[in-house]
């Protein structure tokens, strides 16, 4: 089963579909942290059945779970997996494949502020902080 999958569980209540999904902390662990977009059909709804409505992209930070335990996943809504890392403030250290080409094509056109934050996280080739 893909993380994709283990994280975006089938969801279903009689009261109807849950408004996004909960979150369980992440583990300290590098290269661990899988991120990926979360696909959304023409409703809102992702592909386990949780309406998150439309508008900015969302992206879910996620790893495997410990055994008998529940997926460790955080959800943020953003334009690109290099923001996805910003608003969550995900160092590059944990990440299994970090956005680094996007890192510093976004540290080409930003504000000192942000390239201070990417690399403070680990993404413009300053050693990354866990």
């Amino acid at each position: 089963m893909t993380i994709e999958a283990l994280a975006i569980e089938k969801v279903s209540s009689r009261f109807g579909a849950p408004h996004g999904r909960p979150e369980e902390p992440l583990r300290n662990e590098p290269r661990s942290v899988h991120l990926f977009r979360v696909p959304l059909d023409s409703g809102g709804y992702d592909q386990g059945g949780a309406y998150w409505g439309h508008g900015t992209p969302i992206y879910c930070f996620a790893q495997p779970p410990e055994q008998g335990q529940p997926c460790p996943r955080k959800f943020v809504r953003a334009h690109s997996r290099i923001e996805a890392c910003l608003e969550a403030e995900m160092p590059a250290a944990l990440l299994l494949r970090p956005p680094t080409a996007e890192a510093k094509a976004l540290a080409q056109k930003a504000d000192a502020q942000t390239v201070q934050r990417l690399r403070e996280l680990g993404f413009l080739g300053d050693k990354p902080t866990p």
